[in-house]
């Protein structure tokens, strides 16, 4: 015997990845360096809280090796479920 969920059940009960879209600008000097790095992250949440995994920190690479770094963030409501696709985040109250 084998289980086939329908589309529709197989919808209703399970998490999500959260979506996420990603505006990127940069700048380079006149040897070709990377000098400036503009990130504008949108995704779904709840006020100005991420969703679960869904969440980006001013403190994630490029931030270390870009002088003029710069991350904005959108926070869009959602009533889908999201969690962790694969591989959970780690945060450091966590290790």
């Amino acid at each position: 015997m084998k289980l086939l969920w329908t589309r529709e059940d197989d919808m209703a009960h399970d998490f999500y990845r959260p979506a996420g879209f990603h505006f990127f600008k940069g700048g380079i000097d006149a040897s070709g360096k990377l000098i400036a790095w503009r990130n504008h992250f949108v995704t779904f949440g709840s006020g100005d809280r991420f969703a679960s995994s869904a969440g980006i920190n001013a403190t994630e690479f490029p931030s270390r090796f870009v002088p003029n770094f710069s991350l904005d963030t959108s926070v869009m409501a959602s009533g889908v479920p999201t969690g962790a696709l694969r591989a959970p985040e780690v945060t450091a109250s966590r290790l």
